[in-house]
């Protein structure tokens, strides 16, 4: 029987002698590789300790060549390209399966989820088997009751694996499952997780949010306060260290405007004191940045943001700081003697600035030292800092760079704030396509879904994949991330670190179409500032990697009407008065060559969404009587409820445009 603990494991690859070898995949993710040691000439390991799951992985030499393992016994072909995938605490037949959050997941109200995967010609069991009582030493006791039986049943088919789902809920009162097994494979009985917690689970208030995102620094400066020198004017051309002055006076002064373009919350940019406008890169967690009005400041901000029934989501930075931190300081000062030792990954002494030898730092960039965030004094010093942010009254954290830092640090931050406010939300940058593992052992809430904007991009954007495609692709990813409730996806078409989707689609009707989908869509929502003002990042092709230079000082007047405006407002209100009805479901319909269908469902309507990248208007088929036209995209002025017989003769969508329709069940 598979426990949810972590196993030993040891890795080897053999070949010519005195090569770098090194292990990439989801440990947690390739953009961080293990170094394979060369015990016996050309005999190369490494051990890791996983917790139960499914791994892909490849060997690299000489960080150019890439080697598969030839002791796998798994080879997964499905996402285009080849890889090993390490099977730890699961099974490999009659079905690929672990016992972890990619494939399974319990909630209180006695709904169960189960995942699994077959290859394409592999005949995968019918059901999977539940029981109510005790397994003991991996066989099941011969006077249990014949077990439950839930069909597996098949969702798609990618590449050269079948994906399987089984769902049920308990009958009320009934005493909760125990254990499962696949049918016909008793001797592989595994210990269902423990039903997900209110404390487990995100707060109510993200279903149907739509978070705001402030670069505080682009955005306005208060009208009382006082200028600073090194402000630059904003006609100057934005760069990595230009300081604009907005501040926190500035975002509570326009609070009116947030509130009225609809949005449920705000997510505000790191407030911390730093030498970079950003303020990722700390010189003090303690405190609010003076230059954006300080601890006041943000206190005046929160009780106006919940006045207008805003949340605020406060961005943190704590995996590292700058060098100009006191604490790393001290410890060039002091070196041995330096009370702030343990805060950092010394390597060797005498530590120097900038010096990797010395010292571990965020990757390409010296000056930003890590924090060491296991048990120690600087682990203390960022939790103690992160509660008093809590208990000022934030709604909730966005936790930069989550893969960074040690699990056990997530979980007991989760702890110690949800203590002070049960409702608070644990937002994650994630870029892992794999996900899954980063929500029971971190703590998160939701996660920031980049995959799904890179298929928005090619289908939406660029016009370079077909309706199907970017379906089959979206629901492929949504099948491995894991049975997470809609919510644990954040959607978004740019943010602080991409390019503008402006700037990619070059056509407000694409940016529209875009919006339209999202808002249709049941997951919580980022709007970069800007985007209801036509945004783009303006930098040159030669500058695109660049991610601060495109970030846009906010325009002094935002307040006038345009057409993205008035479509933006139009969404959020239909998210608000719709989504009581339809919740969380999204239902497919069709996906042929440029259009996309999708709907949601009530007992009483149906919500259908037509989202169209053609180049060429098409006529849809008749809607059926008493239908009523909610939205249609490329002509903003039409926006609002058609007649019934309007919408019952033949509609026709224009290129690159969207239309709801609500209609009768």
């Amino acid at each position: 029987m598979a426990e949810s603990s972590q196993v030993s494991i040891t890795l080897q690859w053999k070949g010519p002698t005195g090569k770098q070898v090194e292990l990439l995949g989801d440990f947690p993710d390739w953009n961080h590789p293990v170094a394979m040691l060369e015990g016996a000439p050309g005999h190369y390991e490494c051990h890791l300790h996983l917790q139960p799951g499914l791994y892909r992985y490849k060997f690299r030499i000489n960080q150019t060549k890439w080697k598969l393992d030839p002791n796998a016994l798994v080879v997964d072909k499905s996402e285009g390209y080849t890889n090993a995938v390490l099977v730890v605490g699961g099974i490999i037949s009659p079905v690929l399966f672990a016992p972890d959050r990619q494939h399974w997941a319990q909630w209180e109200d006695g709904r169960l989820v189960i995942q699994a995967e077959t290859y394409a010609n592999t005949a995968a069991p019918e059901h999977i088997c539940l029981l109510r009582s005790d397994a003991l030493q991996g066989t099941v006791h011969q006077r249990d009751p014949e077990p439950d039986k839930v069909p597996l049943l098949p969702m798609m088919t990618q590449g050269n694996r079948t994906l399987y789902r089984a769902e049920v809920r308990r009958p009320p009162k009934a005493p909760p499952w125990t254990h499962v097994y696949f049918e016909g494979a008793p001797q592989h009985t595994f210990l269902l997780p423990p039903p997900r917690t209110p404390l487990g689970q995100p707060p109510e208030w993200l279903q149907n949010a739509s978070l705001y995102a402030i670069f505080v620094d682009r955005w306005h400066r208060g009208s009382q306060s006082l200028s600073q020198k090194q402000f630059a004017s904003r006609t100057q051309p934005s760069t990595a260290t230009t300081f604009y002055g907005g501040d926190l006076e500035g975002v509570t002064e326009h609070i009116d405007y947030i509130a009225g373009l609809g949005v449920t919350g705000l997510i505000l940019s790191p407030l911390h004191r730093s030498p970079t406008p950003h303020r990722y890169d700390s010189i003090d967690l303690s405190d609010i940045d003076p230059l954006l009005g300080g601890d006041d400041a943000f206190v005046r901000l929160l009780d106006a943001a919940h006045k207008h029934n805003l949340k605020v989501v406060m961005d943190i930075s704590v995996t590292h700081v700058n060098e100009q931190h006191e604490a790393f300081q001290d410890l060039l000062e002091k070196q041995h003697e330096s009370s702030y030792k343990r805060w950092f990954f010394v390597r060797d002494f005498p530590v120097k600035a900038r010096d990797a030898s010395t010292f571990s730092h965020y990757p390409k960039r010296p000056e930003l030292p890590w924090l060491d965030l296991g048990p120690g004094p600087a682990r203390e010093h960022v939790l103690e800092t992160v509660e008093k942010w809590v208990k000022l009254g934030v709604d909730g954290l966005r936790l930069d760079a989550v893969e960074e830092a040690p699990p056990d640090f997530w979980q007991e931050l989760r702890r110690r704030t949800r203590h002070i406010n049960p409702d608070l939300l644990l937002l994650g940058e994630v870029v892992s396509d794999r996900p899954g593992h980063l929500a029971e052992h971190r703590g998160l809430d939701t996660i920031t879904d980049f995959q799904h904007r890179e298929a928005m991009l090619e289908f939406f954007a660029h016009g370079a994949i077909d309706a199907e495609t970017f379906w089959t692709r979206q629901t492929f990813h949504e099948f491995r991330m894991g049975p997470f409730e809609p919510t644990f996806r954040l959607s978004f078409l740019d943010n602080h670190d991409t390019l503008r989707f402006l700037t990619e689609a070059q056509s407000q009707h694409k940016l529209h179409l875009a919006l339209a989908y999202l808002a249709f869509r049941p997951e919580p929502l980022w709007l970069t500032y800007g985007t209801e003002l036509n945004f783009t990042s303006k930098v040159s092709p030669e500058a695109e990697d660049l991610v601060w230079p495109e970030r846009l000082p906010m325009e002094d007047r935002h307040d006038h009407h345009n057409n993205t405006q008035t479509l933006l407002r139009h969404l959020m209100e239909l998210r608000r008065t719709l989504e009581p009805m339809y919740h969380r479901c999204l239902r497919f319909v069709r996906a042929k060559e440029q259009l996309l269908v999708l709907e949601r469902v009530s007992p009483h309507s149906t919500l259908r969404g037509y989202f169209y990248t053609g180049s060429e208007d098409m006529i849809l088929e008749p809607m059926p009587p008493h239908t009523r036209c909610l939205l249609r995209t490329r002509n903003e002025d039409e926006s609002e409820a058609s007649t019934e017989e309007e919408a019952i003769r033949p509609p026709t969508l224009s290129a690159w445009s969207s239309q709801w329709f609500l209609f009768p069940s």
